[in-house]
This record gives structure tokens, C-alpha cells and sequence, in this order.
């Protein structure tokens, strides 16, 4: 009975014995070809309404031809029609984000602190204080492990006492790499003296005297110590924070597509900017406020700006590098030019990193910083000199095109950004100046 088949079968067409039981399969396929030839046949339709209508092609229908990776033939080919109808070429307007767009990417790294808090809520002077706080990594870069430092992570208030002996777990150093994705570690601060007193009401500076040693500081002709002129009005009890802050190294990356053109022709129409961000630790922005195309020989203005984007602060930056094609040159010989080339990249001057270096927690900057402030007659605290001098940087430098196509096309400028970021998180506790049953402390 089988071998019958098996005769039968033979005696068949490849085609025959194949038709049975690859139909669903052939129908399958079908109805996907179906579906394709429709859909391209709306996008051509839908095409050639906009550039009837409009004189260019539509952005989404741009953006849809970019995501089935067709858009080039497509471009072409109604180039090619329009330019045997018409003699005018429109594939600089149908380039995807010529019209001005910002481009932002996300890095692949995500550290949180939460639950910073102190054990009691309550301490009287000269108790030993515990803060605890849970560290979350929910994701962690694949290329380039980090090195969370708790070395110097745990201050008491605003860096206003001497520091005093201070117990961190982990000591150090915590390496975050890829494998540790999705975990949540401990940190302890220890500050085994606590706090050793409370300051009076009005502070320790009278404002005559603040506005005086203010001045002086600023001339360096003066010490800290006559800054304090205590007063006689006491608290029984101040609201302190506690700050935890870690620090890591970072190296964070973003590359700039803008559109150049060798020449302007009377049919060219003003685009606006283009920007591109990356968002991780900082905010790395790069790009330019003038429209584009830029055309050759023309001087224009590059901005690259930096800003916190975690809680926290850029402690410092070690190095800012741009990568320009040969196509575009970069003017460091301009006094407005926060960069310099070296070797093959240009890098942010010594000057300009300068900026990034203000210490917000020496009590000497601070001083110094209120006296370049009109009609301030005391010091910066730390939260407003974070806010004034290290929440973002600016840097900019002109640049010129030196060649470029007879159509608008892109060209690519690389920017990385090499910091030291300053996580923080912030707690409150109640410090008594008596006892809880109202005598007073030795």
C-alpha cells in the first residue's frame, strides 16, 4: 500500500507533490507581497499629492520611508521625475530633518539613592549619628564599568564645621558593572561625635561685619576667623541635614548631523536649527542657533552645553573633546573659542575647565563668591553656589565649512564629555540643645 504511494508520487511533478502542502505557506507569502505592493503604492500616491500640493515631499511620509529603509531609491526616483518635468532638483528639501529637529538619545546607565534617612529623627548634641541609604543600579553601561567612590560621601549640614571622624560603608570604591544590573546595595554614614553645637539666631556674622570681611576676603587681606562675631541669642533646637554624596568618573558621547550646502541658490529656504542631546548622568547638548544649510566659507557659532541631570551636580570636567570631519574646521585661533586643537580633536581649554573646578564646599570660596555679588553682605550657601556655578557650562566656538556638496547633505560633528559627577541625597534631622527631659548638657 505504501510502496503503491510512493510509485504514485513518483510518477508526479516535483510541482504536484510540492502544491499540497506548501498552499497555505504560497498564501501566506501571498497576501505579505499584497500588503507590500499596496503600501507602496499609498506611499508613491501619497508622495506625489504632497509635492503637487506642497513643492516637497512630506516629513512623514520621509520618516515612514526612513523606517522601511527605502527612502533613498524613492527620493531618487522622484527627483529624477520632477527634475525631467520641471529642470529643479528637490533632494535637499527631502533630506529627513532638514526642516530643524532635536535629536535625543538615552545612556544606558541608571543609578538611584533612595531612602536616605537618619536612624532617629531626634538627637541631642554630641550623640553619634546613623544615616543609612539604599543604592539602586537599574542599568548599567556594557562598555565601560563605574566606580561608585563613597570615600568622602557622608557631611553633616553644609560644610560649615570641621569635619569630624566620619565611618562610610563601604569604605571606598563600588564597581557597578553590567552583571549588576537590577541590585541594591547599603550605604551607612557614621558620625560618631555627632554635632557639637547649634548656631544662634541671626548666625555667626553680624551683617556689618559680614559686609566688611566679605570685601576684605575678596582682597585677600584677612583671615576667616574675623568673620565670626557670635551673638547672645540662642536656640534649644535647629533643623540639620545630612548629605550623601558619591562620586563617579563618566565619559558621555553625542554626535551633530547638521546640513551643509557649497552654495545659496534664490530657491533654498531658511531651515530651523538642529540639536542633538544626550541624557545620562549630565545633559550633553551640541548644536547651533542659526538655520540651516550652512554654506561654505561662512562663519557660524557652535554651542556645547552641560547641565545636571541627576540629582547632584558636575563635580568636575576633566576633558571635552570634538571630532570634526575635514569638511568643517574648527576657528581656536578666535578669543571667543573655548577650545584648542590637539593632534587630530580639539579639546576644551585649561581656562574654560576652570569654570567646572569651583569648590562648593570651602568656606573660603564661598566668602569670595558673596563679595563679587552687588549689595551681598554674606556668604553663599552651598545649595546657592551649586545652583549659581556648577547646575550647567557653556562653551561655544565659531567654525566654518570648507567644502560641501552642491546639494544639502549632512555632515557629522562628534562631541564627548569626560566628568566627574557628585550624586547627592539630602536628609533632615532634629538637634536638641537639652535633653529631652529639659536638663541641660554638659
Amino acid at each position: 500500500m505504501v510502496l503503491n504511494r510512493i510509485k504514485a508520487a513518483a510518477q508526479k511533478g516535483p510541482g504536484e507533490v510540492l502544491a499540497i502542502p506548501f498552499k497555505p505557506f504560497r498564501w501566506f507569502f501571498m497576501i505579505i507581497l499584497w500588503a507590500i505592493a499596496i503600501l507602496f503604492t499609498f506611499l508613491i500616491i501619497w508622495a506625489m499629492f504632497s509635492l503637487i500640493t506642497q513643492g516637497q515631499l512630506d516629513q512623514r511620509i520621509l520618516i515612514t520611508l526612513q523606517t522601511l529603509n527605502i527612502d533613498k531609491p524613492i527620493v531618487k526616483g522622484l527627483d529624477f521625475i520632477v527634475s525631467i518635468t520641471s529642470g529643479k532638483y528637490l533632494t535637499e528639501q527631502t533630506q529627513i530633518g532638514f526642516a530643524g529637529t532635536t535629536t535625543e538619545i538615552e545612556e544606558k546607565i541608571g543609578i538611584n539613592i533612595r531612602d536616605f534617612k537618619p536612624r532617629e529623627s531626634t538627637v541631642t548634641l554630641k550623640r553619634p549619628i546613623l544615616a543609612t541609604a539604599l543604592v539602586e543600579i537599574s542599568k548599567t553601561p556594557a562598555n565601560q564599568p563605574i566606580f561608585l567612590n563613597f570615600r568622602d560621601a557622608c557631611y553633616l549640614q553644609d560644610y560649615t564645621e570641621a569635619q569630624k571622624e566620619t565611618i562610610v560603608i563601604p569604605p571606598t570604591e563600588k564597581q557597578i558593572v553590567a552583571e549588576q544590573e537590577g541590585t541594591v546595595f547599603q550605604v551607612r554614614c557614621e558620625f560618631p561625635e555627632g554635632f557639637n553645637e547649634i548656631e544662634p539666631y541671626g548666625g555667626k556674622s553680624t551683617t556689618e561685619t559680614a559686609g566688611k570681611i566679605i570685601s576684605e576676603r575678596t582682597l585677600g587681606i584677612i583671615s576667616q576667623e574675623k568673620a565670626q562675631a557670635a551673638t547672645s541669642i540662642s536656640k534649644d533646637y535647629d533643623l540639620k541635614r545630612l548629605r550623601l554624596i558619591p562620586l563617579f568618573r563618566y565619559s558621555q558621547k553625542i554626535a551633530w548631523q547638521p546640513f551643509t550646502k557649497e552654495l545659496y541658490s534664490s530657491s533654498d529656504k531658511p531651515m530651523n536649527p538642529t540639536w542633538d542631546v544626550s541624557n545620562g548622568p549630565i545633559s550633553l547638548r551640541i548644536g547651533s542657533d542659526e538655520s540651516q544649510p550652512f554654506y561654505t566659507n561662512d562663519e557660524h557659532m557652535l554651542y556645547v552645553y552641560l547641565s545636571s541631570n541627576w540629582p547632584g551636580q558636575i563635580k568636575e570636567l576633566t576633558d571635552i573633546q570634538i571630532e570634526a570631519q575635514n569638511n568643517m574646521q574648527i576657528l581656536d585661533n578666535n578669543q571667543f573659542c573655548d577650545f584648542k586643537r590637539v593632534g587630530n580633536v580639539y579639546k576644551l581649554t585649561d581656562e574654560a575647565k576652570k569654570k567646572t573646578k569651583i569648590d562648593c564646599t570651602s568656606k573660603d570660596t564661598l566668602l569670595a563668591l558673596a563679595g563679587v555679588e552687588a549689595g551681598r553682605t554674606s556668604a553663599l550657601t552651598y545649595d546657592e553656589c551649586i545652583q549659581k556655578y556648577k547646575s550647567e557650562f557653556k562653551f561655544s566656538c565659531p567654525f566654518v565649512v570648507t567644502d560641501a556638496e552642491k546639494v544639502a547633505s549632512r555632515t557629522q560633528l562628534g562631541v564627548s564629555a569626560n566628568y566627574i559627577y557628585e550624586m547627592q541625597a539630602t536628609t533632615s534631622i532634629t538637634v536638641l540643645n537639652k535633653t529631652l527631659s529639659g536638663g541641660l548638657i554638659a
